[in-house]
């Protein structure tokens, strides 16, 4: 699969440099209400774990960065089956939450606070994602 014809251009995409930046601050500030649910999808036979996010407050972006993929969380890859099913346990049906971010990069990746993010401090999904060879080193986030 082509995954550069999937992507959405930032011009397609984005605010004004101004709602941006005022978007920004207000999550920052106020954090983003959403429901979640788990989610999962297929990468090179690997698959991926993670939370499907449907914002309720405006998110930073007008649409997920990839056509085809919503906003999401990626917690990690080819989870241990009896994590995966205390995950599914925590987050299988939707749950409205205010996700909060430690930071907004310029290039619209939020990132979740470990200390007062509900995703980022379950520790269920913390193990998932701490014990993933390949994503482990890398902050719970989302891509705007």
């Amino acid at each position: 699969m082509n995954w550069q014809a999937l992507n959405v251009d930032w011009k397609d995409r984005a605010p004004s440099d101004q709602v941006f930046e005022r978007r920004r601050q207000w999550l920052l500030d106020h954090g983003m209400v959403a429901q979640v649910q788990a989610w999962r999808d297929t990468h090179d036979g690997h698959t991926l774990v993670g939370l499907r996010v449907e914002p309720v407050t405006t998110p930073l972006m007008k649409e997920p960065p990839n056509r085809g993929t919503p906003w999401h969380i990626s917690v990690a890859f080819d989870p241990e089956p009896r994590l995966y099913e205390a995950f599914l346990h925590q987050w299988g049906r939707p749950r409205r939450v205010r996700l909060q971010f430690s930071r907004i990069n310029w290039n619209a990746v939020g990132t979740l606070d470990p200390w007062t993010d509900p995703v980022a401090k379950d520790p269920v999904v913390r193990r998932m994602h701490e014990r993933d060879p390949w994503i482990w080193d890398r902050e719970l986030h989302i891509s705007f």
